[in-house]
């Protein structure tokens, strides 16, 4: 099920054509009816445009996703600077494209998403690079495939960037991040004495409750029952099944 939010008339009839071959669709035109469509939906797929009304891009965004995590949002608008869009990413938005895109270029983008794939612009890869060296401690690994990865980029799309991440890793790039990020946190929750809001910002999330909801996805347990058992030890590592 797909679900695209906005004001625009115009906008929702030309992403509603765009995706009309991926039925269900339904439209929501202000943010109070997304977020009683979005508890009651639970779409797979939302598209999401950016300047929607009240919405307050990034930290509304993040607090529709915190409604149903396992909606994959896509976010459709204008030109942002890179810095902005990247902060999009971050928060867990899955794709960002012009709002103005191609209906069928549109379609490629849900698919593709749908598949597990990010669909992010070429000129943000190295923000995903630093953030994949950042966050994990096996450099070595990640910088033997740099040189493949940045060849992949001149295609069409980050499809090729994304299989052969996949191949040299393991895990799809955004996949590979969450694993790491909850890897990390399973380390401080089991040796410091930090919050659990200070572990979620140490992993690179801004939202304690997202970041929990994350980790029990990943784990099975919620971060504060974790630190306050000893079963620490027999959790398993992070499955390549789990999302953000």
């Amino acid at each position: 099920m797909i679900l695209l939010a906005s004001a625009s008339q115009d906008d929702l009839y030309h992403w509603e054509q765009g995706v009309r071959t991926l039925p269900p669709i339904f439209c929501s035109t202000n943010l109070e009816s997304l977020k009683v469509e979005l508890a009651r939906l639970k779409p797979s797929v939302l598209l999401l445009d950016y300047d929607l009304p009240q919405l307050n891009a990034p930290g509304g965004i993040s607090a529709l996703i915190k409604l149903h995590p396992e909606a994959k949002v896509i976010v459709l608008s204008h030109s942002l600077p890179d810095e902005a869009e990247w902060a999009l990413f971050r928060t867990g938005v899955r794709g960002v494209c012009r709002r103005d895109i191609d209906g069928e270029q549109l379609q490629s983008v849900v698919t593709a998403v749908q598949r597990g794939e990010l669909w992010i612009r070429r000129t943000l890869s190295w923000h995903l690079l630093n953030e994949l060296v950042t966050i994990t401690q096996e450099k070595t690994k990640i910088k033997q495939a740099i040189g493949e990865l940045l060849a992949n980029l001149t295609g069409q799309s980050l499809f090729h960037f994304t299989r052969a991440f996949k191949r040299a890793t393991g895990f799809p790039p955004y996949r590979y991040i969450q694993d790491r990020r909850m890897r990390r946190a399973l380390e401080l929750l089991r040796n410091s004495n930090l919050s659990i809001g200070s572990v979620a910002a140490a992993v690179g999330y801004e939202d304690p409750s997202h970041f929990a909801g994350v980790f029990r996805r990943t784990f099975g347990s919620e971060p504060r029952r974790v630190r306050q058992s000893d079963q620490l030890s027999s959790l398993s590592r992070p499955s390549d099944q789990s999302s953000d």
